[in-house]
């Protein structure tokens, strides 16, 4: 049996699912947002403010732009990740969301893209956690690698590489923001109902490349299938 719906109905039930069938006002529980819509995306764009606080202000504009940040850093009842971009998810996601970072990572060690070839190697990721755990939460302009060769739209210094392939692979949690940019902490090892991420992490070291299995550890493309290709950090979302 077809289940038969006309437009004016579909356009309600579309509306209300995205939470936008009410009057913008009333009582404002952000965090209850966030559930019902599933994440929010993270994006810099701004007309008068960032597109993640458009987004949470319309569907009810007692909506701050503080609150959000806090309930990452204090609250600790979200946390940022990967869905189709960087978003913000309910920490209850946070158990389920380890398949993800496994996906990532092996996304990332078994692509044909060289994005990831200048990173730091296991040492200087070793020495970024290190450098966290003792000083609490870092973010890229705590670590001072430059970029090597020719500027270029997607150049980033090997520390930058390494901070976004470890938080892709869930090594680290974006503890909080300044200014909009991240600073990274060690991922807890969360339970659905504890706490997100304390503050601890990584250093700097000196040696680049190896960013995991090597290629035989990796399933070789079958004829016909497509190239895998490893997602990068845009300068928009930057640690």
């Amino acid at each position: 049996m077809v289940l038969k719906i006309d437009n004016r109905q579909a356009r309600k039930l579309w509306l209300s699912s995205q939470g936008l069938a009410l009057p913008p006002t009333g009582p404002l529980e952000v965090i209850q947002i966030i559930k019902d819509l599933g994440f929010v995306q993270l994006d810099t764009i701004r007309n008068v403010t960032r597109a993640h606080h458009h987004i949470l202000w319309s569907r009810n504009q007692n909506y701050r732009e503080p609150m959000l940040g806090s309930l990452l850093a204090r609250d600790r009842s979200v946390f940022e990740h990967f869905t189709h971009d960087a978003s913000v998810l309910p920490v209850e996601f946070y158990p389920m969301w380890k398949r993800q970072f496994r996906r990532m990572k092996d996304r990332i060690d078994c692509s044909n893209s060289n994005y990831y070839d200048g990173m730091l190697g296991e040492k200087g990721r070793a020495a970024i956690l290190t450098r966290i755990e003792n000083e609490g939460p870092l973010s890229t302009h705590d670590f001072d690698s430059k970029a090597v060769g020719e500027k270029a739209m997607w150049s980033r210094p090997p520390h930058k590489i390494a901070l976004d392939y470890m938080w892709y692979a869930g090594e680290l949690a974006t503890s909080h923001r300044q200014l909009d940019r991240p600073a990274q902490s060690p991922s807890p090892s969360w339970q659905a109902s504890t706490e997100p991420p304390p503050a601890v992490a990584p250093s700097s070291g000196s040696s680049t490349g190896s960013r995991g299995p090597s290629s035989s550890s990796c399933s070789s493309p079958t004829s016909g299938s497509s190239t895998t290709t490893a997602p990068r950090r845009r300068s928009r979302t930057m640690w």
